[in-house]
């Protein structure tokens, strides 16, 4: 069985020791010839298990060849009470 690899977390005593954020349900719609809006569901993992959910509301815009953010919204649905994210 695998486990997280040591995290020096010495400069923080409440720093979590382990942290995934998992991203789902991308949807992708073209609003206008270099202009596009992004939305997705998200979960981060912590040691403990769950610690918050929420969506991701983008918008990105074509500058030349690269594609960037102009706008981000995110919307935290829950969070698990006494978690990493709680005591932010």
């Amino acid at each position: 069985m695998l486990s997280p690899a040591p995290v020096d977390d010495s400069s923080n005593a409440s720093a979590a020791r382990f942290v995934r954020h998992f991203v789902t349900n991308l949807r992708f719609d073209v609003v206008g010839p270099a202009r596009i809006q992004t939305s997705a569901y998200f979960v981060v993992f912590t040691q403990d298990g769950p610690d918050h959910w929420g969506r991701y509301r983008d918008a990105l815009v074509e500058v030349g060849e690269r594609w960037l953010f102009s706008h981000r919204f995110v919307s935290v649905d829950a969070v698990r009470p006494g978690g990493w994210f709680d005591g932010r």
